[in-house]
């Protein structure tokens, strides 16, 4: 029993060391060179298409979300436009009730330059979206999101202004002065 162990053993211990000469001795050759070179070789063609196909996804997956941020401030800038057409029409009838609206329509106006602008730099962006391959073009798109974003802060600024001066109109005494004008609000007494 214990010559078997032995004998078994001296046997494997043999297998060990001369299976990996041979296997070396094999692939020492001109041809297993080769071999060895053509499988570095597709192991890195694969990485470098692994890489090309990761980028490929990440702009795809950018260009996607980018697109969506420039719907949603499309979305924005229509209603925005939309409100100040309201606008537009409560000054034509303040007008037409002989109230001095001349400020108001300067406010207006401002704002839909500002809208106007909001529109041209969200369509500039627009086509950016479409050519951009890089991160430091999508950073270009984000800054004109920027843009546009303060732009249409600005025109929500000046709609707001313009509504609080039509309050100031439908809140008038029937003298026609503004009571916020001189310093008391329609709530308070004297």
């Amino acid at each position: 029993m214990k010559k078997n162990i032995i004998l078994v053993s001296l046997i494997i211990s043999l297998m060990l060391t001369i299976v990996p000469q041979v296997v070396f001795a094999e692939d020492s050759s001109p041809a297993g060179v080769r071999k060895i070179q053509e499988k570095i070789q597709d192991i890195k063609a694969n990485i470098q298409e692994r890489k090309q196909d990761k980028k490929v996804d990440f702009v795809t997956r950018v260009r996607t979300v980018t697109l969506k941020h420039a719907e949603q401030l499309e979305k924005i800038i229509n209603l925005e436009s939309r409100l100040l057409d309201k606008l537009q029409i409560r000054i034509s009838k303040a007008q037409a009730a002989g109230k001095d609206v001349t400020e108001i329509n300067k406010t207006m106006d401002d704002a839909r330059a500002k809208l106007a602008d909001a529109r041209n730099k969200l369509a500039e962006a627009k086509t950016k979206i479409d050519v951009s391959t890089i991160k430091t073009e999508f950073k270009t798109v984000q800054d004109l999101f920027k843009v546009v974003k303060k732009d249409l802060h600005d025109v929500r600024v000046d709609a707001s202004k313009i509504i609080r001066a039509l309050k100031g109109f439908n809140s008038a005494t029937s003298s026609g002065k503004n009571p916020q004008a001189e310093g008391t609000s329609p709530g308070t007494k004297k």
